[in-house]
């Protein structure tokens, strides 16, 4: 740890009158975009993030994201924030177990519930990240124009997987795709981020939710996310479907609600996404 965020933490800490004790920090594993680390402040853990690059608002915005998150109800367990800044993130330390079959279905189930909960329009109330990239959630009153513009199109037009003169044809299609084959449903909070690495279960199986990259917009978004990386079992879908079930088709529909989370990782992550972003548009159609 830097020994000019050392300061700053304790700088913050002395200005709240917290107790803060660095010298037994623990790096934590498993973040690409931060340093993760577990310290004591008042006696108790915390979870430390800190900022690998500075990104102007990047933790206050996930910050927000967390607590709209919590408002959305008590079916996930969301961690309490105690400071955000753009040098570091302070978090309640949630220890984690080993997920099983049934904490799948109480995952399932609870994502379920958030999702029935409508929403005003399609976007949020600012702007925020998905890993570094900024993301942009203008409000729009429909789901085609918000995932066209506010999504597809802003990373089509930096993609190496489409040419220039070819990104108004992909977006046309998209249009038309979206109008005959996606449910026209009312916007529902999403996590936005749901891959397996942003959701765990406590020592009392309550499913978690971490590191959000919250917007209001189709709820087969985060469907889509759950499946491209694997990490959630059957009984996840299985008991999402008994609480809210998904219109038939929804297994073919993912190949379009991840194009965007595949566009953002071959924005950061480069040429290996690229061929992943083309076979999607050739498999959906949209491309040649």
């Amino acid at each position: 740890m830097e020994v000019r965020i050392e300061r700053r933490i304790h700088e913050w800490a002395e200005e709240q009158g917290h107790q803060v004790d660095l010298s037994a920090a623990v790096s934590l594993s498993g973040g690409s975009v931060n340093e993760a680390w577990r310290i004591i402040c008042n006696g108790e853990e915390a979870f430390l993030k800190i900022a690998r690059t500075s990104l102007p608002g990047m933790f206050r915005e996930e910050a927000r994201g967390l607590e709209t998150l919590r408002s959305a109800g008590e079916a996930f367990r969301i961690p309490e924030i105690y400071h955000a800044d753009d040098q570091f993130l302070l978090l309640e330390y949630i220890p984690g177990r080993n997920t099983t079959a049934a904490d799948d279905a109480s995952a399932g189930a609870a994502l379920a519930e958030m999702h029935r909960i409508e929403q005003d329009g399609f976007g949020f109330s600012s702007d925020n990240y998905i890993a570094t990239l900024k993301q942009r959630n203008t409000r729009e009153e429909t789901w085609s124009t918000f995932f066209i513009e506010h999504r597809l199109r802003p990373l089509l037009m930096v993609s190496g997987a489409v040419g220039e003169e070819q990104i108004e044809h992909v977006l046309k299609n998209v249009t038309i795709y979206i109008r005959y084959k996606m449910p026209i449903e009312h916007p529902v909070l999403l996590h936005g981020d749901l891959w397996s690495g942003n959701r765990m279960t406590d020592q009392c199986g309550r499913p978690v939710l971490v590191d959000p990259a919250v917007y209001c917009g189709h709820r087969e978004m985060d469907i889509g996310m759950t499946t491209l990386f694997g990490g959630f079992g059957s009984s996840f879908y299985e008991a999402y479907q008994e609480v809210w079930p998904l219109e038939a088709g929804w297994q073919e529909r993912m190949l379009l609600c991840n194009l965007y989370p595949l566009l953002v990782h071959e924005h950061l992550f480069g040429l290996s996404y690229r061929a992943a972003v083309r076979t999607n548009l050739v498999e959906l159609g949209l491309l040649k």
